[in-house]
């Protein structure tokens, strides 16, 4: 797992991009089938016993409801 952060410079204010990089099974992005550029919801839906890690859910929103 990896995160990336990028900041930039626009209309004189500074930008930040947080990126989340992590590998999942193919057969399990191939049941998603989503496309790249898909808007997704991140949600943290509980943390695990040990205080270590964090249960997340991504949504898929539908691009519709941005119009």
């Amino acid at each position: 797992m990896k995160i990336k952060v990028e900041k930039k410079l626009l209309n004189g204010e500074i930008i930040k991009t947080e990126e989340l990089f992590f590998n999942i099974p193919k057969s399990i992005s191939d049941e998603l089938n989503w496309e790249d550029g898909t808007v997704v919801e991140w949600e943290v839906a509980g943390f695990m016993e040990n205080d270590k890690e964090a249960r997340i859910v991504l949504r898929n929103i539908d691009d519709n409801i941005l119009e």
